[in-house]
C-alpha cells in the first residue's frame, strides 16, 4: 500500500481544497498532489535546512523518512502518560494539604520543567519546559503536531493525494469519544485535539468527484501496522573517524539533548528490525536487517489462521537521539512562516 500508486478511479486527486484559500491558515493547501505514500517519502532524508513543514511540489520536497516512526508513537505516548499522572499527583496533594503544590516533571530520566497545582484547582504551567502545557508529547511534523501514526496517514491520504479516508471511530475521537486503533494507539477526544477524517459513512462523497469510500478503513489499518513495525534507522560501518565523532559529539555536550537510548516499557510491535553493516550479507549496500519476532501466537478454535499478538515488553530504543522536547535554538535557527510570525521552537 506504501509503494501503491492510486490512481484517479480510484478517487486520487485533487488536492487539498484544489489550491483554494489561504495558506497562511491552512498549510495542507500548499501540500502538493502526489500519487502514492513513496512519492513524498521516497528518499531517506528530509528536506536539508527546513525544520517547519515545507509546502511545494511533492517530487521535490524529500519528506523526512519514516525509521523508527512507531517507536516515537510510543515513547512519546507513554512520556505523556508519565507527565499527566504527575500532574493528577500535584492535584490528589493539593486535595490532602490544600496548599500549593509543586512536582518536577521527569519521564525516562528526561526533565520538562516543573509544573505547580494550585489550591483554587488551577495549574501553573509557566515552568514547564519542552513540551505544550497540556503536557502531550507531539512526535509528528517537524515543531509537533500530530500524536499518533493513524491520524497522520488519514490526513496525508488527503492533503497530499485527494484521497477520503473513512473512519468512523477517528471521527467519533475528533468529537470528545476515547477509540483505540487497531495497533493500540489510545486517542481520548477529550483530552487531546483528535484530527478529523473527511468522513465517517462509507457512502459519502465529500470531494464531489463520484467515488465514494476511497480508502476504506482496512486500508489505514494495514498502514498504520505496517508503518507501527517499520524499520528503525540503521548502523554503517564504524571507523576510527566515527567514534572520534562520536567522542567529539559527547564532549560538545551534545548528548544531554540527544539522548542515545530510551526505554519502551510497553511495545506493542510484532518484531523489530535491526539493520546493521555486514559486507558479506549485505549484498546491495553493505547493509543487512534481522527481524526478531516479539509475538505470541494464539490457536484459537475457528479455521483462521493463528493471531500473533504482541508481547508488550520492555524495549530499549537504542541510538535514537532525542529527548522529545522542542528547543529554542536561537535566532539562526528561526523560521519565518508565511504570514510572516516566527517560529522560533523546533
Amino acid at each position: 500500500m506504501f509503494q501503491r500508486k492510486f490512481r484517479r478511479i480510484d478517487g486520487q486527486g485533487p488536492g487539498f481544497g484544489d489550491g483554494a484559500g489561504n495558506i497562511n491558515s491552512d498549510l495542507a493547501i500548499g501540500a502538493g498532489l502526489a500519487d502514492s505514500c513513496a512519492a513524498c517519502h521516497g528518499r531517506p532524508r528530509g528536506s536539508a535546512g527546513f525544520g517547519g513543514d515545507v509546502v511545494t511540489r511533492p517530487d521535490s520536497r524529500d519528506a523526512p523518512h519514516l525509521f523508527g516512526l512507531g517507536l516515537k508513537e510510543m515513547l512519546a505516548d507513554e512520556i505523556t502518560a508519565d507527565l499527566r499522572l504527575i500532574q493528577a499527583q500535584a492535584r490528589a496533594g493539593v486535595q490532602v494539604s490544600g496548599r500549593q503544590v509543586t512536582l518536577p516533571l521527569v519521564s525516562k530520566g528526561i526533565s520538562y520543567g516543573r509544573i505547580k497545582a494550585n489550591a483554587n484547582g488551577t495549574f501553573d504551567t509557566s515552568g514547564v519546559d519542552g513540551v505544550d502545557t497540556d503536557l502531550r508529547v507531539r512526535p509528528f511534523f517537524a515543531h509537533g503536531g500530530t500524536i499518533s501514526i493513524w491520524e497522520f496517514i488519514v490526513g496525508a491520504f488527503k492533503n497530499e493525494m485527494g484521497l477520503e479516508a473513512v473512519d468512523a471511530d477517528l471521527l467519533a475521537a475528533h468529537n470528545g469519544s476515547k477509540i483505540t486503533t487497531p495497533s493500540g494507539m489510545v486517542l481520548d477526544g477529550a483530552l487531546d485535539a483528535v484530527e478529523a477524517p473527511v468522513t465517517g459513512v462509507s457512502t459519502s462523497d465529500d470531494d464531489g468527484d463520484g467515488i465514494a469510500n476511497e480508502v476504506p478503513t482496512s486500508i489505514v489499518d494495514h498502514m498504520e501496522f505496517y508503518l507501527l513495525n517499520y524499520f528503525k534507522a540503521g548502523s554503517y560501518k564504524l571507523t576510527a573517524q566515527t567514534r572520534s565523532g562520536r567522542q567529539e559529539f559527547e564532549h560538545a555536550g551534545c548528548a544531554s539533548c540527544h539522548i542515545q537510548d530510551l526505554i519502551i516499557q510497553r511495545d506493542r510491535r510484532v518484531a523489530d528490525l535491526e539493520t546493521v553493516y555486514d559486507p558479506v550479507r549485505g549484498i546491495f549496500n553493505g547493509i543487512f536487517a534481522t527481524a526478531t519476532p516479539l509475538f505470541q501466537t494464539i490457536h484459537d478454535s475457528s479455521s483462521l489462521p493463528p493471531l500473533k499478538k504482541p508481547l508488550l515488553r520492555s524495549f530499549q530504543v537504542k541510538n535514537i537521539f532525542t529527548d522529545f522536547k522542542r528547543h529554542d535554538l536561537g535566532p539562526n535557527f528561526y523560521e519565518q512562516n508565511y504570514d510572516g510570525t516566527i517560529e522560533k521552537r523546533s
